[in-house]
C-alpha cells in the first residue's frame, strides 16, 4: 500500500536551472621559454559565450603549486 502512495507523490524539487557561461582563453602559446631572471609578460584574453553578470574570481599560478596573482 505504501508503495501506491509514492507513485502519486508530486515532486517539488528546485527546477530553476540557468546556463552556465563556457570560457575561452586566447592569446596564449602552449609553451614560453625564460631564463633565470626573466620577465615573461602574458596578456591572456578571456571571452564567454554568453552574457555573465556573475562576480569572477581569477587565479594566476605555476604548475599550480604557487598562486602570484588574483587579479584579472
Amino acid at each position: 500500500m505504501a508503495w501506491g502512495f509514492t507513485g502519486c507523490y508530486e515532486d517539488k524539487g528546485d527546477y530553476d536551472y540557468r546556463e552556465l557561461a563556457h570560457a575561452t582563453i586566447g592569446n596564449v602559446k602552449a609553451q614560453y621559454g625564460a631564463s633565470v631572471g626573466d620577465t615573461v609578460i602574458i596578456k591572456p584574453e578571456i571571452t564567454f559565450d554568453i552574457e555573465t553578470k556573475v562576480g569572477l574570481k581569477y587565479e594566476w599560478s605555476v604548475e599550480l603549486d604557487s598562486v602570484f596573482s588574483r587579479e584579472k
